[in-house]
């Protein structure tokens, strides 16, 4: 078995950062592209032994797919990893157990070979259309067993999210996590895609201290702008203020320890998603909490202030409202010590067709 030495891979990585396909800051992203491209590297030198070429054919793509998703009692003949494979793999560390792994395991390993092959500019089998009908084929019959299912997330209720902002202080980091922060659940608990692409320009201050949010594409503008007023206008103006910002992304990456500087980056999903957990251990809650935890806090608390399900509609964004709202009240609220919380309460904000 032909293995990636640990500075083949620090070099790749390396690549990858340096290239913008990896934030430098996102160290669970970091690790798992690392881990992904080790465990095929081993595994395409194990199936067919050669390593791991680039660009990597379509069919063995899918031979990785099928070996990782198909249990051996449901398998076809020639998908089923190979015994003798599948125990030198656990032996080399690359897995924790014989067996098919966790589909998620198994789809991120796939992002890191798709993020390996931009990287060399090539195209991606993993996008072809033969993988991902079948990819897609694949996740609506684990969904139906319940296989994706992940760990059940907190609500971030409003006095957790005051602690968290109380970890907020009025420095550069501090003012845009505390800005980001209040915008991500006030807004209606956007995911962290939707906050890393908010631009300046979609903020409108209006004459009663507020901010009007429109967000962008002709699907939202029939739901009407979200009223952002308050501590939530106040952090956001404390931020744009101390960052100089007037256009282009809102939420941005800064550089530097002793002299921290606002670069021109937009915050990467990863990194708005760390922020998050960042703020929530240093606010002492659970580390399970991520933005998914803001959104059901805002639709819980929503809920239990008898909002209209239209004003939450509008805020919210979902296909599937009921789905959310069951989530939002089933997930488990934080414990939050009152000596943690030191920020105002959020005003409640409206939405202006």
């Amino acid at each position: 078995m032909d293995l990636l030495s640990p500075a083949q891979l620090d070099a790749i990585i390396a690549e990858m950062t340096a290239a913008g396909l990896i934030d430098a800051d996102a160290d669970n992203t970091i690790k798992a592209y690392r881990n992904g491209i080790e465990y095929l590297s081993a595994w395409h030198s194990l199936r067919y032994g050669s390593p791991l070429e680039t660009p990597t054919p379509m069919p063995v793509v899918l031979q990785y797919i099928v070996e990782h998703t198909r249990p051996p009692e449901t398998a076809a003949p020639g998908s089923v990893l190979p015994e003798t494979i599948d125990e030198a793999l656990v032996q080399a560390g690359l897995k924790r157990a014989r067996g098919i792994p966790a589909f998620a395991t198994m789809r991120i390993r796939l992002t890191a070979l798709t993020a390996l092959h931009r990287l060399k500019r090539l195209p991606s089998p993993c996008q072809d259309p033969v993988v991902t009908r079948y990819l897609k084929r694949l996740a609506q019959e684990h969904a139906l067993r319940g296989d994706l299912r992940g760990p059940i997330r907190p609500a971030v209720t409003l006095d957790a999210l005051e602690a968290m902002l109380a970890t907020c202080d009025d420095s550069l980091p501090g003012l845009r996590d505390r800005a980001l922060l209040s915008f991500a659940w006030s807004a209606g608990g956007r995911k962290p895609g939707e906050i890393s692409a908010v631009q300046v320009q979609d903020l409108e201050r209006t004459a009663r201290q507020s901010y009007l949010f429109r967000r962008p594409g002709e699907r939202h503008l029939t739901l009407g702008a979200i009223t952002l007023e308050g501590p939530t206008a106040t952090a956001l103006e404390a931020w744009l203020a101390k960052a100089a910002i007037t256009e282009g992304p809102l939420f941005r990456r800064i550089r530097g320890s002793r002299k921290p500087r606002v670069t021109a980056d937009e915050l990467s999903a990863e990194r708005i998603n760390a922020i998050v957990k960042q703020r929530a251990a240093k606010a002492g809650l659970s580390n399970t909490v991520s933005t998914h935890s803001l959104r059901l806090g805002f639709v819980s608390h929503s809920v239990a202030q008898g909002s209209p399900v239209g004003e939450v509609v509008g805020k919210v964004d979902v296909k599937d409202l009921s789905r959310v709202i069951g989530a939002a009240v089933s997930a488990p609220a934080l414990s939050v010590d009152a000596g943690n919380v030191g920020s105002p309460p959020l005003a409640p904000n409206t939405v202006s067709n």
